[in-house]
């Protein structure tokens, strides 16, 4: 399989956006980064990585990165993932953390951690997914003393593959969803508490597979849900309505809560990127108050439908408003706003660490369709 890297964005979305709609659910997320990149949510040059891979000139897979967030590996075959690994171990120096379906995630850090060791020569850092691993092992290569081998090149879009960092694939640094939700790479949908907690002189080494337990491996563990019927929370004193551009304010300070604990580590989005969403909600996503006695005391967002998926998050209730079916309620409003846009298919993620959540969604009538996970990678970069 030959990983193919693009500086367009339009020439990789002519290749990407096509598999992606093959699966909306479980795509959800490449789906919705891509969309705020041709919108212009991102900025182009936070795309670090735009890359397809072809098998004998056919397309069968295709995966992305915005600076700040995971690569999101829905789209990466298994078979793909020592290619698209070395291609992007030159590429992406960046790159910490891959997200997505359990398996496909997996399978690329594993391929990560042995091209690693293979060009690097260097040691699994205690903490990350290979260093912490209990699991089963797969082999790789230590490179010699004398220096890391290179990895074949891919092929790319432009006269040659893209220098690391290099060209629209390069600049500064913004999960999931989206901006405005945990990342690119899946982002817990809610925060209604706190979670609980071969060169002939190299040497054959095993290294450790990613499947370790939750806070080893697994930077985060994630289940997605799809909406079977929608079954409205009973008794919560109050009422929805769409966010508006008054609302810009109370927003952005509920998001930069929202992202302190649900997603420290990534980053929260400017207050401007939301002022096309409270201006033409529907166009790229919508952002929903729930309002009790007229005060705003919960939020939640969904996206505009693609492909007939939507997906909803973040879903913030502030400390002091949490117990009383606030998060239930605006998440209601939030999937009929989007079964109203036109969505068949409703989706949203939960930290598996959360309880909460995870207990609210079954009972709107949410059902699970797969896990996923974030896996921590030792990075170029370091």
């Amino acid at each position: 399989m030959q990983p193919r890297l693009h500086r367009d964005l339009d020439a990789f979305a002519s290749v990407a956006e096509p598999l992606f709609r093959t699966d909306a659910v479980t795509h959800t997320v490449a789906l919705t980064v891509l969309a705020q990149l041709r919108s212009g949510w991102y900025p182009i040059e936070d795309a670090r990585t735009l890359l397809t891979v072809h098998d004998g000139g056919r397309a069968v897979g295709a995966t992305l990165r915005v600076a700040g967030w995971p690569l999101l590996a829905s789209g990466l075959p298994p078979e793909s993932a020592e290619p698209v690994a070395r291609a992007l171990l030159e590429h992406d120096p960046e790159l910490a953390a891959v997200s997505g379906p359990k398996d496909r995630a997996t399978a690329f850090a594993a391929a990560w951690f042995a091209a690693y060791l293979e060009q690097t020569g260097a040691v699994i850092p205690s903490g990350t997914a290979a260093g912490a691993s209990t699991g089963p092992t797969v082999a790789a290569v230590q490179a010699p003393s004398s220096g890391a081998a290179s990895a074949p090149a891919p092929s790319s879009d432009a006269a040659s593959a893209p220098a690391p960092c290099s060209g629209e694939a390069s600049a500064p640094a913004l999960a999931s969803g989206e901006a405005s939700a945990p990342a690119p790479g899946s982002g817990a949908a809610s925060a209604h508490a706190p979670n609980p907690a071969q060169s002939p002189t190299s040497a054959t080494v095993e290294v450790p597979a990613p499947a370790a337990p939750p806070g080893a491996v697994e930077e985060v563990r994630l289940r997605l849900f799809r909406l079977g019927t929608l079954v409205p929370p009973e008794g919560v004193s109050g009422t929805a309505r769409l966010a508006g551009p008054a609302d810009l304010d109370l927003v952005g300070k509920w998001m930069r809560e929202f992202h302190a604990e649900a997603a420290p580590e990534a980053p929260s989005p400017e207050p401007e990127t939301l002022r096309g969403p409270l201006e033409r909600p529907g166009e790229l996503r919508a952002l929903l108050l729930w309002l009790d006695g007229g005060e705003p005391v919960a939020l939640a967002g969904a996206s505009a439908p693609i492909e007939a998926m939507s997906r909803i998050g973040p879903v913030y209730t502030p400390p002091d408003r949490r117990g009383r079916g606030y998060g239930s309620a605006v998440t209601s409003a939030a999937t009929r706003w989007a079964l109203d846009a036109g969505a068949r298919h409703v989706v949203l993620f939960t930290d598996l660490a959360n309880p909460i959540s995870n207990g609210i969604y079954p009972r709107l009538g949410y059902r699970p369709v797969h896990d996923a996970v974030q896996l921590a990678l030792p990075t170029r970069s370091n």
